[in-house]
């Protein structure tokens, strides 16, 4: 896994497309409905088209455009940091051996659809949550090639399998866990259309850009962005 982040941190700047975006979704302006209207017919023309390549560029994260959404960053974050020090500190990562983790989030999945991504081997899987799970659940691996549908439940998972910072991390920290009974997957809430998603948070760090911090219309565009995912 430090292997996996270490190689995201040297990534080419397009490794997966986001340099290609860049432009279109890191506007060096304020958001206004000027702005808004100038670059909907691409960004419509992009969903409509390469919906899954654009979703894959941008969940795929960048490690070099600080300040542009979905920026990974160059260390772990405090909250995450915290939580791994505790665990180490209270000796949880060496008494355990049984563990599940599981990351539930709304987000840009098919719209009113959940889906279940899941690192590891399937079948532990579908032993565990039976043959209910099974419509829903779909592995990181393999997903590049998942259609550019948006209501297609695979583009919910495909760009994922890219992405450093899985709950599939914390697992690394655990010495003495049985991998009979270990699992790590996500459940995802898609909420309104993955296009509106994007365009809110797209909107939003312009707002945090290029706003004063105690602006109401900044307020406003990250009201926004509560709302796209918790509607």
């Amino acid at each position: 896994y430090q292997r996996r982040v270490r190689d995201a941190l040297s990534r080419d700047d397009n490794f997966a497309g986001y340099a290609d975006i860049d432009a279109l979704v890191n506007p060096d302006e304020p958001p206004s409905t000027f702005g808004l209207l100038r670059s909907m017919p691409a960004m419509m023309w992009r969903f409509a088209t390469r919906f899954v390549e654009t979703k894959r560029a941008l969940v795929a994260a960048t490690y070099s455009r600080a300040g542009g959404i979905f920026y990974g960053g160059k260390k772990l974050s405090a909250s995450h940091a915290a939580l791994r020090d505790f665990l180490v500190a209270q000796r949880i990562t060496v008494t355990t051996t049984r563990l599940a983790v599981l990351d539930v989030h709304s987000g840009l999945g098919p719209e009113g659809k959940d889906t279940l991504m899941v690192d590891g081997p399937m079948a532990r899987y579908k032993a565990a949550f039976g043959r209910s799970a099974e419509p829903q659940a779909h592995a990181f691996e393999g997903l590049t090639d998942a259609g550019d549908d948006a209501d297609n439940e695979s583009a919910a998972v495909s760009g994922y399998e890219l992405t450093i910072g899985t709950t599939m991390g914390y697992l690394q920290l655990f010495e003495n866990l049985d991998d009979r009974y270990t699992l790590s997957l996500a459940q995802e809430f898609g909420t309104i259309s993955p296009l509106q998603v994007i365009l809110a948070l797209i909107q939003e760090n312009q707002a945090f850009r290029f706003l004063p911090e105690n602006s109401a219309v900044r307020r406003k565009y990250a009201r926004g962005v509560y709302d796209a995912f918790v509607p």
